[in-house]
């Protein structure tokens, strides 16, 4: 491994700028279908952000294998540790920034049953529940919003639907009133843009 780099290659531009610019994308993306419950976009931000977390995990090794650019003037000792400690973090953080929306999507909001399932089914009891207030207060114990079983695709359809009939068995399984009850759905549409992005899963 090369210790310094006189010069960044055109690779090393080409991800930075890259990254960079898919992360501001990422972003701004985020805030817009979040705030404006866009339910189109989710999928195509989830798919973009692994890609950027793949593109950003290529960035760090091809960083480690081609060294660190020389410093533009003479620094101290402590000054180049701290420049390259930064450096670190910034580069570490394109890597985390992806992934820990890639763990919150594939984890998030499942964590209760995911050890419950575990451990019945395969009697893997040694398992961690984090959660910011009490176990099953926030999102560990959560459903997602609703219990649903309304896709467009026909495979998604039958997944949701052995989803729902597990929680139709749940209060007997655990003995404990999990207070399931079968209701319909309306959902209401208060502009085009929201009429359009339910519609697919009806």
């Amino acid at each position: 491994m090369n210790n310094i780099q006189s010069s960044l290659s055109g690779t090393t531009k080409l991800l930075h700028i890259i990254i960079a610019f898919g992360m501001i994308c990422m972003i701004a993306v985020g805030i817009y279908m979040s705030e404006n419950e866009v339910l189109a976009l989710y999928g195509i931000h989830k798919s973009f952000g692994a890609i950027l977390f793949v593109l950003a995990l290529f960035r760090v090794m091809w960083r480690v294998k081609k060294g660190w650019p020389t410093a533009v003037s003479e620094m101290g000792v402590w000054q180049h540790r701290i420049a390259r400690a930064v450096h670190w973090i910034l580069i570490t953080a394109t890597v985390l920034y992806p992934a820990s929306g890639m763990m919150m999507s594939i984890g998030g909001g499942h964590g209760l049953a995911t050890a419950y399932y575990l451990a019945k089914e395969h009697n893997i009891t040694n398992v961690a529940i984090i959660e910011k207030g009490w176990i099953g207060g926030g999102n560990v114990g959560r459903n997602t919003t609703i219990i649903r079983s309304n896709y467009m695709h026909d495979d998604n359809a039958l997944f949701s639907e052995f989803g729902m009939d597990l929680w139709r068995r749940m209060s007997q399984d655990l003995n404990y009133n999990v207070m399931f009850s079968p209701r319909g759905i309306i959902n209401l549409a208060h502009s085009c843009l929201l009429y359009t992005s339910p519609s697919p899963r009806d």
